[in-house]
């Protein structure tokens, strides 16, 4: 479990409440959190996110270790068209594998990478019947994970006070 608070005091209150109604163990600051890793900079306030290992993982699962990063994740030459109906459906074990891509580069979209986002839109409508070339296109996505290995996304403190607003418009819903 991680704790997040707002100040230290908060902080060990939580702890000590839970510590009064479950047998814990206090592990320390979070190093690492469902494949993400976390490191803190106390100096400057800053934490970095990066997914170093679980991306090497994935390298490793899908035997992309020994392959050139690229820069892009998606060739710009290449045009992803979808499978016509009357294509032939793709074997079982490509599906298979082209889901897994998907759900692994989604992931990492969202925790660290978000440049990966709009490849990973443009493949995952490709998942039901995905051709050699879409294919292609994954292990493409592949290469450039394997050249941001170690970046990563830095949270500065900030004073900032947000606020956010919304605007919705009923006028068009005609169903209530």
């Amino acid at each position: 479990m991680t704790i997040l608070a707002s100040s230290n005091t908060l902080m060990s209150q939580v702890k000590s409440d839970l510590n009064s109604k479950f047998d814990t163990q206090d592990l320390g600051p979070v190093k690492q959190i469902l494949g993400i890793e976390i490191t803190q900079d106390k100096t400057t306030g800053s934490i970095t996110i990066t997914q170093t290992q679980y991306l090497k993982k994935i390298l490793e699962r899908f035997q992309m270790t020994e392959y050139y990063p690229v820069t892009t994740p998606l060739d710009p030459n290449v045009k992803l068209n979808k499978t016509s109906d009357n294509a032939k459906p793709a074997l079982s074990q490509l599906v298979h594998e082209y889901s897994a891509v998907i759900g692994l580069l989604n992931f990492t979209a969202i925790a660290t990478i978000p440049d990966l986002k709009y490849t990973v839109h443009e493949l995952s409508q490709l998942m039901s019947n995905p051709l050699p070339i879409h294919w292609t296109a994954a292990k493409r996505a592949l290469c450039y994970i394997k050249g941001t290995l170690n970046l990563g996304i830095t949270y500065l403190p900030s004073n900032l006070d947000p606020h956010s607003y919304s605007d919705a418009n009923w006028g068009t819903n005609l169903t209530d």
